[in-house]
């Protein structure tokens, strides 16, 4: 019979590390509140009333009784160091036509906040005494606090970061520093290829009218006073469905007992999951088959054509559908990067992005896009080449899909797509940051911790039939994306 929460939490970390996951319970290897005996003389162990351990990953899942999910998964490496993430749902999500770019702006201001409790200046000196730091962040469909450091000071961390989100209070000042520092963020974007070229494509997939989709505007964000910014803060710390991930080198029990006092006593709010911000998940997108072409401005810093050839993809907790379809992808961008040599198209490209191979030429590479927005999330062969050589790029890269999904794909060609992809999720899984970004996110996103461990041996288990299959599912005529992005005039 368990008597305490601290047996509790012994359990549940064997359980994570080597015991079979338990059926037949609210989920599997849960502890739901009537079994765990909570001590009523600790005040921070009355707000945990169910934990989840979730065995393959080493993650321990549980709730506290305002509404907060926390995760915990302990690694060693590097030492004395933990990562926390605290990922408030909305953000960009709750975003309309006049708030566009407040949560960006509220992002930055983060980075130095201030609260009823603490102000910015008594914040500063206290992360600056010890070896912790806050930085705020935006998620696809959240508002971020991330907090690092010492394992020894993390907790003054949370303690300063969660008295913010419970009663914030913003200075004038401070959100003009944060004012600037938004413009720069947006500045560098406008700079960076990649990010221009993605906006056409956010705007091909979401339509024109959805201002979600549409980069923020520097302009916008400096008309936003001190007063949006404690709203907006306000708004997410009092009831948007919130996770926490604390990871690194620091055991359960530490963990759990700092996010129950710290950001265990915001006020209650509804339970994290992908199914409580549907409505602002949700947006029409145009019928499909969806092609376009548009040309940058003059301005943009993009000298050469991208050919984006794709389609709609499952979204991100579909993790081994997902996976089977990155690997497809990178197989086509492969066979697409020959034929072009082989063809003598491209014009020589230099440097291209995300390529699959060396020297000159097309460069072609594959990427999947997770989307915040229901049935959105796309994967996409994006080749850089001499805009003069784009429409025929565009037509062989039409042929080579067809063929693919005609044909198939050897085992050797996959072969090297998985090892490529499973090097590159080995070194992914062996970083905290890894960690805490996902499981920050994973309730809300619909993602199962354990499928999130090990995905080298997943990568490496595909047949190519298995993955063929995927790419037909997901390659249909209305998911079909095609989009041209020529370069200024």
């Amino acid at each position: 019979m368990v008597t305490g929460c601290r047996t509790v939490l012994a359990m549940a970390a064997a359980a994570a590390v080597s015991a079979p996951a338990v059926a037949g319970g609210p989920a599997d290897g849960c502890v739901p509140p009537s079994k765990a005996g909570v001590a009523a003389s600790s005040s921070w162990q009355d707000r945990i009333v169910e934990l989840q351990a979730h065995r393959r990953s080493a993650v321990v899942s549980a709730w506290l009784e305002n509404g907060l999910r926390v995760h915990h998964r302990h690694m060693p490496e590097p030492r004395g160091r933990v990562e926390v993430v605290v990922c408030f749902g909305g953000g960009e999500l709750l975003e309309c036509a006049t708030t566009r770019g407040l949560t960006l702006l509220t992002a930055c201001y983060l980075d130095a906040p201030g609260s009823a409790e603490l102000s910015a200046p008594e914040i500063e000196r206290l992360v600056e005494s010890r070896d912790v730091r806050l930085e705020g962040g935006v998620a696809p469909d959240g508002l971020v606090l991330r907090i690092w450091g010492a394992t020894r000071d993390i907790e003054s961390g949370l303690a300063a970061g969660a008295a913010v989100f419970r009663d914030p209070k913003a200075d004038p000042a401070g959100v003009e520093r944060a004012a600037q520092q938004a413009r720069q963020v947006v500045a560098r974007s406008r700079e960076n290829e990649r990010v221009v070229v993605a906006d056409p494509l956010r705007e091909l997939l979401s339509g024109r009218g959805e201002c979600r989709a549409k980069p923020a505007c520097a302009e916008r964000v400096a008309r936003f006073a001190a007063e949006d910014v404690e709203q907006w803060v306000r708004r997410h710390g009092e009831r948007s469905p919130a996770e926490v991930a604390v990871v690194g080198d620091v055991d359960l029990e530490h963990a759990l007992r700092m996010v129950a006092a710290t950001f265990g006593t915001l006020p209650q709010r509804t339970r994290a999951s992908h199914a409580c911000m549907k409505d602002n998940r949700c947006i029409g997108r145009p019928q499909g088959p969806l092609i376009g072409e548009t040309r940058c401005g003059p301005d943009a810093p993009v000298e050469q054509a991208h050919v984006i050839a794709g389609f709609l993809s499952p979204n991100q907790c579909d993790v081994l559908e997902v996976r089977k379809l990155r690997a497809g992808a990178r197989v086509l961008a492969e066979r697409l990067e020959a034929k072009l040599h082989g063809l003598g198209l491209g014009g020589g490209v230099p440097g291209g992005v995300g390529g699959t191979g060396g020297g000159g030429g097309a460069r072609v590479g594959s990427q999947y896009l997770p989307s915040p927005f229901d049935g959105l999330s796309v994967t996409i062969i994006t080749a850089r080449v001499a805009p003069t050589d784009a429409p025929a790029v565009r037509q062989v890269m039409q042929e080579s899909m067809c063929r693919m999904l005609d044909q198939g794909l050897t085992a050797d060609e996959l072969a090297r797509a998985t090892d490529a992809l499973a090097q590159w999720v080995t070194a992914s899984e062996r970083e905290p940051r890894y960690w805490s970004m996902l499981l920050a996110r994973s309730t809300m996103t619909g993602l199962d911790p354990d499928q999130l461990i090990d995905g080298a041996a997943m990568y490496r288990a595909m047949k190519p039939d298995e993955v063929l299959e995927a790419m037909r599912r997901a390659c249909t005529p209305e998911n079909r994306v095609g989009l041209l992005v020529l370069p200024g005039d």
